[in-house]
């Protein structure tokens, strides 16, 4: 049983917006709006689980479990990163408590009403080939060039077409105006060819994958190049064949809280706390397992869990903790600027140890 839907989440003009430590950085105008968009799905005996994206920088797990508590069913709320949205992190200028209320109200409404017309529903998994279209940056050859793709059709329909690659949707760059940036395009395009409702989520996208332009027309960060990688990742998503729908007899969930240091003197200053309590957490659909990672992993951690061509790792999920670097390279010269957004040297080994601990409670 399956539902989707969407509503608009766009935030006023002359809010702070996330995702570079730009000080007084403020929305000046509103370029295309942004979304959060949600995919329920369930049994008839269920448990019905919730699967939300949102056009943000980031989501806090304080905000996920006030929504999930609202809601009472499980929820993943993932945000897609976008660098030209509302700070929702508070480390960038400062939350609008309201408008984040507003938010939490508009997506826990979402759900429910989503929750409410579940229809009959078949669920497909595939992978696209994504290579030449991002770029790591700092270790440039360990990169994940997987496209995830989770298709859910009805009777006669689409309902929904999850796509999760890892990518930093900063191709715009530091213009200060709202925009979902490339996901915007994405999911326009891939609604408009095969209807229902798109959305994005990140894969391994930490410490730092980015666009690889030099595949592309448009060079330079702005609205082109947003539009015009966008558009090309929706078309290897499109130009896969179909697969056979997943045996879904029974929807296994787990998750695990985690308590990371913060060693990270300015974030420290800046959270005022010395660690923060995150949640990874996993959902099985048949043979599909799918991570949920509350920050952003680096493929060089991230690789060695995908492995298994069904286990698909979801970042920026139900939290946002930052760079997840490997314990081992955390004070190398490449990482110098990854160290500053990331809580410290020990949360990649934390983080994937908990990953283990998923995947193997899934399994049983």
């Amino acid at each position: 049983m399956a539902a989707a839907g969407a509503v608009k989440i766009t935030p006023p003009i002359g809010i702070n917006l996330g995702g570079y430590f730009s000080p007084g950085r403020k929305a000046e105008g509103i370029h295309d709006d942004l979304y959060a968009r949600c995919l329920v799905i369930g049994t008839p005996n269920g448990p019905n689980i919730a699967i939300v994206s949102v056009d943000l920088v980031g989501f806090l797990n304080y905000d996920v479990m006030a929504i999930s508590n609202e809601v009472g069913i499980t929820t993943a709320i993932c945000s897609t990163h976008t660098h030209s949205g509302p700070d929702t992190i508070g480390i960038f200028g400062g939350r609008d408590e309201k408008y984040l209320e507003e938010v939490r109200e508009k997506i826990a409404a979402l759900i429910k009403e989503t929750d409410s017309r579940l229809e009959p529903a078949n669920i497909y998994f595939y992978k696209s080939d994504g290579s030449g279209l991002s770029k790591n940056w700092k270790e440039p050859d360990v990169l994940d060039t997987e496209i995830d793709v989770l298709l859910v059709k009805g009777k006669e329909n689409t309902i929904a077409t999850w796509v999760n690659f890892g990518c930093h949707p900063e191709a715009v760059g530091k213009a200060n105006q709202i925009t979902a940036d490339f996901p915007g395009y994405l999911v326009k395009k891939i609604e408009k060819e095969s209807g229902g409702v798109a959305f994005f989520t990140n894969g391994l996208l930490g410490g730092m994958v980015s666009i690889d332009t030099g595949n592309l027309e448009n060079r330079q960060k702005g609205f082109e190049l947003a539009r015009e990688f966008g558009e090309k990742l929706a078309d290897r998503v499109l130009a896969v064949g179909n697969a056979p729908p997943l045996d879904v007899r029974m929807i296994r969930r787990s998750g695990i809280s985690v308590e990371v240091p913060v060693d990270n003197a300015l974030i420290k200053y800046l959270i005022g706390r010395d660690q923060i309590q995150t949640l990874v957490a996993g959902l099985a659909l048949g043979p599909l397992k799918i991570i949920f990672v509350p920050g952003e992993l680096s493929p060089s951690l991230g690789l060695k869990f995908k492995s298994d061509p069904e286990t698909m790792l979801v970042c920026l999920a139900n939290d946002e903790i930052g760079y997840i670097l490997p314990e081992e390279k955390f004070h190398s010269e490449i990482f110098e600027n990854e160290r500053r957004k990331s809580l410290g040297q020990k949360t990649g080994t934390i983080i994937s140890e908990k990953i283990r601990w998923i995947l193997k409670d899934l399994q049983q």
